[in-house]
């Protein structure tokens, strides 16, 4: 006989990110710090602090307790004259004021210029592996759509485990998926198109600022960082983001089935699950990073 266990209503609001049970492992428990999640308003106008199922759980560096891993995308890009940043849903409250926002991971851009035209290359080479570019005929129309072609087809090249790739306004974000200061080149085969990288290596992770405050409200479908000035680094959208100061390694993802209420004992409690197959639309957060450490948690 199954067991449907249903308490508070918000459940149903999130469905569940696991697409099978079978395979299901969790090798150990946290207990997440609610002082560590951005409280906000309920639609009764109660104080919450809901987290969608399959966030992940973070070390706090100098504590017994956990919390929720503070990462986001964006989804605009920033802007070096605003300090608001809009994220993805239901993830903005995993942050709080204090946090500091980096991209997320080792990272390093290419810029592209000028023209190009089909048939001229663009090599990258990442840890010593090298990946060749051609363009194709007809010629992207723009820079950005440049950009954009060359991250579609990077994200299905022998370099897919070495970096993640954000396309922006004649702009490529790369960003290392191996937690390391890797070696990285460019070389282009263009007469008049450049391809200019921002260093020799994969370096820390661009700053964005400082979190002041947090907007979440789900039911107006507002979810924005407000930072403590106007953004230190414009990025493109969908770039991930987070305080990387928290650590996901060795713990996992959680709750899998329903939405967590951290002001409601025992809920903050917690088993970390390292193995499971899960709906990738329906994860609150996702990055290359997360794919490398739980290579047993795979997408659907």
């Amino acid at each position: 006989m199954g067991i449907r266990r249903q308490v508070y209503s918000y459940a149903d609001n999130f469905p569940p990110v696991w697409a099978t049970q079978l395979g299901v492992r969790s090798p150990r428990g946290v207990d997440l710090d609610p002082a560590l999640f951005s409280a906000y308003a309920g639609a009764d106008g109660m104080t919450q602090e809901i987290c969608p199922p399959g966030a992940f759980a973070a070390a706090v560096p100098g504590s017994t307790k956990f919390r929720v891993l503070p990462r986001t995308r964006l989804t605009a890009a920033s802007a070096t004259n605003s300090p608001t940043l809009n994220v993805s849903k239901h993830t903005a409250q995993f942050f709080i004021a204090g946090d500091t926002l980096t991209v997320a991971g080792q990272s390093t851009t290419i810029t592209l210029a000028n023209a190009w035209v089909a048939g001229e290359t663009l090599t990258i080479t990442v840890e010593g592996r090298s990946w060749v570019y051609t363009v194709p005929n007809p010629a992207p129309a723009s820079l950005t759509l440049l950009a954009a072609d060359i991250a579609a087809k990077l994200r299905q090249s022998s370099l897919n485990d070495l970096v993640e790739v954000v396309p922006g306004v004649g702009i490529l974000l790369l960003i290392s998926l191996r937690d390391v200061a890797a070696a990285f080149t460019v070389a282009e085969t263009s007469s008049s198109g450049t391809a200019l990288p921002s260093s020799g290596n994969f370096a820390a992770g661009a700053s964005l600022g400082t979190v002041q405050s947090v907007t979440y409200n789900p039911n107006t479908d507002t979810h924005q960082i407000t930072l403590s000035g106007n953004a230190a680094t414009a990025l493109p959208i969908g770039t991930p983001v987070g305080d990387m100061r928290y650590s996901p390694a060795g713990l996992g993802l959680m709750s899998p089935g329903v939405a967590i209420d951290l002001l409601r004992e025992p809920n903050t409690y917690q088993a970390c699950f390292t193995a499971m197959s899960v709906y990738r639309d329906r994860l609150p957060y996702w990055d290359g990073q997360l794919s490398r450490l739980f290579p047993e948690i795979t997408l659907v």
